[in-house]
């Protein structure tokens, strides 16, 4: 189903359930989907960071927790 016809909440929604059953790499493929006119856009931008963290790249989720700030 394209993205267009789904409500705003799914993709965030799926990519929560991929964060918390630790799928790490499906849960940022999900939230690169969901784009700046998503009500969720700011709540996906800190699971991104957060998942960032979890990684080890702290310099990335730096810059991503930032760019959440300025927004």
């Amino acid at each position: 189903m394209p993205l267009a016809n789904v409500e705003p909440s799914v993709p965030y929604v799926r990519a929560k359930y991929y964060f918390f059953n630790n799928k790490l790499d499906d849960a940022m493929s999900a939230l690169n989907l969901i784009a700046p006119g998503n009500p969720y856009y700011l709540q996906a931008r800190y699971f991104q960071a957060t998942i960032q963290v979890k990684r080890g790249d702290l310099a990335g989720a730096s810059l991503t927790f930032d760019s959440i700030v300025k927004s």
